[in-house]
C-alpha cells in the first residue's frame, strides 16, 4: 500500500517556510533529493498523511489562518511568516479525524 508524507522545510532565515508532499517510502530521500536543488534551505519535520490531498488541505488551512502564500522559484507551496512543527501537526490531526 502506497503511504503518503507531507514534510515541511524552511529558508535559512526563517522567514518562509514550504509544505511538500512526497509518496516516496522513504520521505527522507525525497528530503534529500529538494535540498540538493535548494540547499540554502532546512527540514524540519515529516509526518505521514492518510492521502495525497493533504498538502492542499493544510495549504488551505494555512491560508485561513493569515499565513501568505509566495513563489519561491516558482514553487506556490511557500508561506511568509514562521509555523512551528507542533502547529503544524495539530492541523494533520484535525483532517486526520475528519477522515478526509
Amino acid at each position: 500500500m502506497k503511504k503518503h508524507y507531507l514534510y515541511l522545510v524552511r529558508n535559512k532565515e526563517n522567514i518562509l517556510f514550504k509544505i511538500g508532499y512526497t509518496s516516496q517510502q522513504n520521505p527522507r530521500k525525497r528530503i534529500r533529493q529538494y535540498i540538493s536543488h535548494n540547499p540554502d534551505i532546512k527540514v524540519s519535520g515529516y509526518w505521514e498523511v492518510p492521502n495525497k490531498n493533504f498538502d492542499i488541505y493544510v495549504q488551505n488551512e494555512l491560508k485561513k489562518l493569515w499565513y501568505k502564500s509566495c513563489l519561491v522559484k516558482g514553487q506556490k507551496e511557500w508561506f511568509e511568516g514562521i509555523i512551528e512543527n507542533k502547529e503544524l501537526e495539530e492541523i494533520i490531526e484535525r483532517f486526520k479525524k475528519r477522515n478526509l
